[in-house]
């Protein structure tokens, strides 16, 4: 498997292009979003985020081509917010929450192609952390369709599981239940998960000194019954990824769950890239690493994504587009 440039840099395409971006792969395109970064005084913090208003833009995997861009003004401008963004109903979604102080959905907007709308959404009442100054992450599992989004929220190394379904007027956010904890993952924070065969798989890292992903263990939790258990993943070699884990995630047809690019730690503080390619095969017993010949090359480093219909990973760089079969 080799990769081959399919296409040029966004920075083409974008007037005033952002240094961060968040891609997502919907109806045989790649929606390329803008990353802003904003202020957080209040709590001695900051982040790049898309709803502060940048830009939405798309690349045609049909011709190769980028479109035009379409430029979008701020979904909301407070200061305690954070973002997920994912594939929902056939169309890319930003989920606005609190960043601090407790788990709380603030509102969810659809992209039309040109803008964000807001969803009349419905949700759980909001819970409250012990300090205000607790921070929240929340993160999107993959699944067979996008008719139902997992969602896993860490606060206080305690994460939990809500469902987004859609309503007649809307959209619904369920609370489902806690993870329970135990020694090995009293310190976890979710950073992916997928959905397989009625189990969700929580991928995850570990604070300490500083916080590194865990490729060794997962998560799996029986929907239907509501009960965990972590999984020690066995398999060698392994991805040597640090961090979050991969660039890009993806389930494919054949109930693998493609893992692409990502960093490795390096040093105190440093990284470097490394762009092999994986699947996390046998979701639904025991899970283990499997490499993909060939791997993203160092100079199509960017936004991964993966095109589970046609079998194709995407990296989108900051000077050329690549694409490989997998």
């Amino acid at each position: 498997m080799a990769f081959e440039k399919v296409g040029d840099s966004y920075k083409s395409a974008v007037a005033e292009p952002c240094d961060y971006n968040s891609a997502l792969f919907v109806d045989d395109k790649i929606w390329l979003f803008g990353k802003k970064f904003v202020s957080q005084p209040t709590f001695n913090w900051g982040h790049h985020v898309t709803f502060a208003g940048t830009y939405g833009i798309a690349f045609n995997t049909a011709n190769n081509k980028w479109e035009e861009p379409h430029t979008f003004s701020a979904v909301s401008n407070e200061e305690n917010l954070s973002e997920a963004m994912f594939v929902f109903n056939g169309a890319v979604h930003i989920l606005l929450f609190t960043a601090f102080g407790e788990l709380a959905m603030s509102g969810l907007h659809a992209w039309t192609g040109s803008s964000f709308k807001p969803v009349n959404l419905k949700s759980f009442a909001p819970i409250a952390a012990s300090e205000k100054s607790v921070r929240v992450t929340l993160v999107a599992a993959e699944g067979p369709d996008d008719k139902t989004i997992y969602l896993i929220s860490t606060m206080e190394h305690q994460m939990r599981v809500a469902r987004l379904t859609a309503t007649g007027d809307g959209a619904t956010i369920d609370h489902l239940f806690d993870i329970p904890s135990d020694q090995r993952i009293s310190l976890a924070q979710a950073t992916s998960g997928v959905v397989s065969g009625g189990r969700l798989l929580v991928s995850f890292g570990m604070h300490g000194c500083g916080f590194r992903w865990e490729k060794g263990q997962i998560i799996a939790c029986d929907i239907e019954k509501k009960t965990c258990e972590t999984l020690e993943i066995t398999s060698d070699p392994a991805p040597r990824w640090g961090f979050n884990g991969a660039f890009g995630r993806g389930l494919m047809p054949s109930g693998a769950w493609v893992h692409a690019g990502g960093s490795v730690p390096k040093g105190m503080s440093g990284s470097s890239f490394d762009g092999s390619i994986w699947e996390l095969v046998n979701l639904d017993s025991t899970p283990a690493w499997k490499q993909i010949d060939g791997s993203i090359p160092s100079e199509m480093e960017g936004e991964v994504v993966v095109d589970t219909k046609h079998g194709n990973v995407y990296s989108i760089g900051k000077t050329q587009i690549g694409k490989a079969k997998i």
